[in-house]
């Protein structure tokens, strides 16, 4: 039995794609912000592709997501960035409720098939942000292990 691709979540690899290098990091340091700007939540990986025309297949979980009490317009706002360039949002607006409660979400995930076009040292990381300046919004509450994982693929 022959495999033509593999399709995840609306990726498709070709068969002929090798995967080249694995890049596997984890966090879990309890990580706090009440900024509207977006700051880094100490989840990252570095992966030095060894072909400019391969591509890089990121899976990432951010996990002990939550929003403080007090407000109800608070929301958490988080992003996958590659060097300084915006990636992909994976998670808009968690734990909004309208409701002042504090709300534990506990984690939010994502998949992309990111091409960097460089033999470079690349960089990944999650950066988050709170919806209403001065209102706390967590990852890796409690300790929870967040996890990234960068997988170099040939095209």
């Amino acid at each position: 039995m022959s495999v033509k691709s593999a399709t995840t979540r609306g990726l498709a690899l070709p068969a002929q794609s090798k995967v080249v290098q694995i890049v596997t990091a984890t966090t879990s340091t309890n990580t706090v912000s009440s900024s509207t700007t977006f700051a880094d939540t100490t989840l990252t990986a570095t992966i030095t592709p060894t072909s400019a025309s391969n591509k890089v297949l990121v899976f990432v979980h951010q996990a002990g997501t939550s929003r403080g009490l007090g407000n109800t317009q608070n929301e958490l706002d988080i992003k996958l960035v590659r060097g300084v360039t915006d990636i992909m949002n994976f998670a808009v607006n968690q734990g909004y409720t309208g409701t002042a409660i504090e709300v534990m979400v506990n984690g939010a995930s994502g998949v992309i098939l990111d091409e960097p076009a460089t033999t470079s040292a690349t960089t990944y990381k999650t950066q988050f942000r709170s919806g209403v300046s001065g209102q706390n919004v967590r990852v890796q509450d409690g300790n929870a292990v967040s996890s990234i994982c960068l997988m170099e693929v040939t095209p």
